[in-house]
């Protein structure tokens, strides 16, 4: 039996990593990884790929307040956030949110739906005043998706105001920009 024969046998065998089968295991681990990552994506147990929300709220003196903004979002895309201001009755009095303008500059505006009536600052808060609703909810859209050179999250607050400036109820919260 010729030994050149056997060794290059052995050599180039099942078990031997080719640049080849490198390739093809480097190939599998990436890709189980990627279909691991949109299962869990999926699921709802991460954000991986694209925009994840939740809810915050806060109640106060028969005013609910909730909130519903993007945990974590990518620069670029529509990224919900929403207002939704509920009391039992309706309201007797124009209702103003105030909201932190250092949150809102991550933003690339296109509209707040509806337009408030009146906007001005407040220290760091934009106060948006609106005219009573019909009913008893007020629910305020930013029309918006997050600024594609924003590199990092913020966290933010809004805050419903009463008279003389009170904040009545307030949630913080906070949205992380991923690459």
């Amino acid at each position: 039996m010729d030994e050149r024969a056997s060794t290059s046998t052995l050599l180039d065998g099942p078990s031997s990593l080719t640049p080849r089968r490198v390739g093809y295991v480097v190939t599998t681990v990436v890709l189980t990884a990627l279909l691991a990552l949109a299962v869990l994506d999926g699921t709802g147990t991460a954000t991986v790929f694209g925009v994840g929300t939740t809810t915050v709220r806060d109640s106060a003196e028969g005013i609910e307040l909730a909130v519903r903004y993007a945990e974590a979002s990518r620069p670029a895309l529509a990224t919900p956030f929403d207002i939704e201001v509920h009391r039992d009755g309706g309201f007797e009095q124009p209702v103003r949110i105030a909201v932190d303008q250092e949150y809102l500059r991550m933003w690339d505006l296109n509209g707040v739906v509806p337009a408030p009536d009146t906007e001005t600052t407040m220290g760091p808060w934009v106060v948006w005043e609106f005219e009573p609703p019909i009913g008893d909810t007020l629910f305020i859209t930013y029309d918006a998706r997050i600024e594609p050179a924003a590199q990092e999250g913020r966290s933010g607050a809004v805050a419903v105001l009463g008279r003389g400036d009170r904040i009545v109820a307030q949630v913080e919260f906070t949205t992380r920009v991923l690459p």
